[in-house]
This record gives structure tokens, C-alpha cells and sequence, in this order.
């Protein structure tokens, strides 16, 4: 394990749980940038959002301690921004967001992506 992903590597059957696992596929040129092909839609997000936690995990995770006030756990002079972004209530405003989502599509593409 190292720092670059191991783009080659083939997952497991059943670990995305994709649909139709034969026609899912990510492609990647000479600079690595992804190509999904899929032949259901739910199979596309569920590869896109695995292709963005190959390249993207540190600022996904990053992103996601900052949004819920939890960045001083990382570096403890950046407290202050905690505390301010839970005075926002980021964590907050997604959550209820994510509750009040009634688009049954909308909500499976998202938990596919993630």
C-alpha cells in the first residue's frame, strides 16, 4: 500500500454490489483520469464514487471532519474554525437536508455514490 492507488486491481464480486457487475468497468488513460462505463446508472455512481474515494480519500475525509467542526482533531490551532462551523451547524443542515429528501432516485444514486 502506498500513496498512489492500485488502479489494476479487481475488486472482489458482490463488493459494490452493482447490478449488472460484468458491464461495470473503470477505465483510466496514461494520466490515470477515470472513463466509467456502467449499464445501469446506480452502477455508474456507484464506480464514480469509488473512482473519487481512489484519487480523492484525504480530501474527502478532510472535507468531511472540517463540515462537522472537527478539523482541531488534525491540527489544534485550527480550533477556532471548529468552533465556528458548528455555530453554522454544517453537520446539522446536512443531515436535515438528507432527511427531507423525499426523491426516491435521487436518494439511491447518492447512497450508491457513497
Amino acid at each position: 500500500m502506498g500513496a498512489i492507488p492500485d488502479y489494476d486491481h479487481d475488486l472482489p464480486a458482490g463488493a459494490l454490489a452493482l447490478d449488472q457487475p460484468h458491464e461495470a468497468k473503470i477505465f483510466r488513460d496514461g494520466r490515470g483520469v477515470p472513463t466509467i462505463v456502467g449499464a445501469t446508472a446506480a452502477d455508474i455512481f456507484a464506480l464514480h464514487g469509488f473512482a473519487v474515494g481512489q484519487d480523492r480519500l484525504w480530501q474527502i475525509h478532510s472535507q468531511r471532519m472540517a463540515a462537522s467542526g472537527r478539523m482541531a482533531e488534525i491540527k489544534a490551532s485550527v480550533v477556532h474554525l471548529d468552533v465556528f462551523m458548528r455555530q453554522i451547524g454544517f453537520l446539522r443542515l446536512g443531515s436535515d437536508d438528507w432527511e427531507a429528501l423525499q426523491d426516491v432516485e435521487t436518494r439511491t444514486m447518492v447512497e450508491r455514490f457513497v
